[in-house]
This record gives structure tokens, C-alpha cells and sequence, in this order.
């Protein structure tokens, strides 16, 4: 089976029997800066646990986000640790935190690739079946969008 585009893949794990779930830019991802940006938000960004060890969300293996405990954070850093670690991201700690119901979402439309890895990518093209090509010829390109320029590689 040959893997050519992102629907190759959905198909290869769905033939597993895992469910696959197909996320909408404006539906499924959603910008929470708005909970820790600004004095009068609800949340701050912390760098730490309760026990003064390291926080960073990219190091967590596991996140528990307790519907009745807004603001706390639970996480384990390796899959095998038997407790999780505590992270409170309340600004206020002396009055009930409110959070929005509603998030919106980062972006409207596809951030898209740098017009340098996008070059790299159809370079590629010779090794994928033509049948595949506008896929990938058509993947949002940054700065043809009225995006910025980001060379991210």
C-alpha cells in the first residue's frame, strides 16, 4: 500500500479498526490565549508543579483536565509514573474562575508552508504518483495569502 496523502494514512489506521477523527480548522482547534493573556484573564502560564518541579505542556505524556477544577492540570511526563503532578493556572486563587464558554478558532483559513519548504516538497513530486500531485501543488503556500513569511523548517 503506498502512502501518498494524509487520506492514505486515515485509511491505513482505520483498516486497524481505530477510529479516526477527521478535525475542522474552524470547528476542532481553538485559540485559548485569550484564558492566560492579559491581567484580567482567568489563567497565567505556569513553569512549575505544586512541588516546584518543571512544567512544560511538550514534556507531558499524559493531561487530566478535571471538568470541576478549572484552572488544574494533572500530568505525568512518562507513561509508567504512578501519580500525577499538580499545575494550578489560576490567576485568582481567592475567587471562583470563570472561564468562556466559547473559544475561537486561531486562524480562518490554513496557515500553510513556508515558500521554502513548499519548493522542497514538490521537488519530492517525482517520487509520488502523478495522480497525487495537485495535492500537494496546491498546499497553501505563506506570504501568497497575505500571510508572514515564516521559514520554519
Amino acid at each position: 500500500m503506498k502512502m501518498c496523502t494524509p487520506w492514505d494514512w486515515q485509511q491505513l489506521i482505520r483498516s486497524t479498526g481505530a477510529t479516526v477523527f477527521e478535525m475542522q480548522l474552524l470547528y476542532d482547534f481553538k485559540n485559548f490565549e485569550a484564558l492566560y493573556s492579559g491581567t484580567g484573564s482567568p489563567l497565567i502560564q505556569k513553569k512549575q508543579t505544586e512541588d516546584k518541579e518543571s512544567f512544560l505542556v511538550s514534556s507531558a505524556v499524559w493531561l487530566e483536565v478535571p471538568k470541576q477544577d478549572p484552572g488544574i492540570l494533572y500530568k505525568k511526563t512518562d507513561i509508567l509514573q504512578e501519580y500525577f503532578k499538580m499545575v494550578n493556572m489560576n490567576r485568582f486563587s481567592r475567587k471562583p474562575i470563570e472561564l468562556p464558554l466559547e473559544l475561537c478558532s486561531p486562524r480562518q483559513t490554513p496557515k500553510g508552508f513556508s515558500k521554502k519548504k513548499h519548493d522542497n516538497l514538490l521537488v519530492l513530486l517525482q517520487w509520488i504518483p502523478e495522480a497525487f500531485n495537485d495535492f500537494y501543488k496546491n498546499i497553501p503556500v505563506l506570504g501568497q495569502q497575505g500571510d508572514d513569511d515564516d521559514d520554519d523548517d
